[in-house]
């Protein structure tokens, strides 16, 4: 463990007469060489900055010791291509304070490798990256648009990992009405995860599945390709969905998919509400409506009822009714006339877990003992 003692600290800022002529890197260690042949340190790999006179500077101080240089003037003295861009790229996201830039530095000093390897514009969440990534990406920065930053992101690294074989399936067998920089920039998006659960989960073969994208595509001006691409990867999706739960057979290709994707969710909407209901009874099938001391405890019949009973007390009983559809509770009326709703009852496991009156009201203490049915 090192040590610093108060004589160890460097105090001795540069004065106004001497200025930084030269900045060199070796391995992980920085040097700001002065006009005076001086020269003061800073080590990328533990954070610590060495003065002219070899101590260590305060990091409180850091800043100070900088002071009349900006972070741009201290990049330029940089002539190494590789690590002039890794700056750059650093120097565009990060504090314009030298002292507080080489702190983050020393955070990102792995994210040199990636310059070394090509990237111009790495995120500080990236770590490892596949090779074919790094390909990849160095095809990218070549087709992109002049100007466009395109920055290498753990969040991309991630996709890429995951759906590694995918989107090279995709890339081999093309798109050729999506210009190669919106396709790769696509398959890197979260909108890959359409795609990936038409091949896996619904049996979709990819070429023609890229050739039905292609077709649609064509019809489209090149600048809303991009945007057509993800809407409709991602509405074929859903509509596989809906018409594989209601067909198996469903057919893959609609000509018009937006027509196709509103009949099928008008038609599965149906179907579900149907199925809930039928559910939604078989949950009270082996329940009795029952009276304990002239008060009754009553079951919904549909899911209407329940609906009903939170507008007539002025609560949510109305978002239970899934948890009763899904076994989890039953929803009972307890009530001392038949047709006035008074308290409701949440039961789970036979035991009274909730009760509520109007507007969330809890009971009167006379009527708060366990029920158990």
């Amino acid at each position: 463990m090192k040590i610093t003692t108060r004589s160890s600290i460097d105090n001795s800022f540069p004065s106004k007469g001497f200025k930084m002529v030269r900045a060199t890197k070796e391995k992980n260690l920085l040097s700001f060489i002065f006009d005076d042949d001086t020269c003061a340190k800073y080590d990328l790999n533990d954070g610590t900055m060495y003065g002219r006179l070899g101590r260590i500077i305060k990091p409180s101080t850091m800043n100070s010791y900088f002071t009349g240089i900006s972070v741009t003037q201290l990049i330029d003295l940089y002539d190494d291509p590789i690590f002039n861009s890794f700056l750059r790229d650093r120097a565009c996201v990060k504090t314009t304070k030298i002292g507080s830039f080489l702190e983050q530095l020393s955070k990102d000093a792995h994210l040199e490798q990636f310059y070394a390897a090509g990237i111009r514009s790495v995120s500080s969440g990236v770590s490892k990256v596949p090779k074919r990534l790094l390909k990849l990406y160095r095809h990218l920065q070549e087709v992109a648009p002049e100007g466009v930053r395109v920055m290498l992101t753990h969040f991309r690294v991630s996709v890429y990992t995951e759906h590694q074989a995918l989107i090279h399936a995709i890339l081999d067998i093309g798109i050729p009405a999506m210009p190669e920089y919106l396709l790769i920039n696509f398959l890197l998006s979260q909108y890959i995860n359409a795609t990936h659960t038409l091949v896996t989960n619904y049996r979709y073969d990819l070429r023609t599945l890229l050739s039905y994208y292609n077709e649609k595509l064509e019809n489209c001006v090149v600048l809303k390709r991009h945007e057509y691409l993800v809407k409709s990867s991602v509405l074929l999706k859903d509509y596989a969905r809906m018409s594989h739960f209601l067909n198996p057979s469903f057919p893959k290709y609609p000509a018009k998919l937006e027509d196709a994707h509103d009949a099928a969710m008008q038609n599965y909407n149906a179907f579900r509400q149907k199925h809930d209901e039928a559910l939604f009874q078989s949950r009270y099938a082996s329940h009795q409506d029952t009276v304990i001391n002239n008060h009754y405890i009553l079951a919904p019949r549909t899911t209407q009822d329940i609906k009903d009973e939170g507008i007539a007390l002025h609560h949510c009983v109305g978002s239970y009714i899934n948890e009763v559809i899904k076994g989890r509770s039953l929803i009972l009326f307890f009530r001392e006339d038949p047709g006035s709703p008074q308290l409701t009852l949440e039961v789970k496991n036979g035991q009274v877990v909730q009760a509520k009156g109007a507007y969330n009201r809890c009971p009167h203490h006379k009527s708060r003992q366990p029920l158990v049915f």
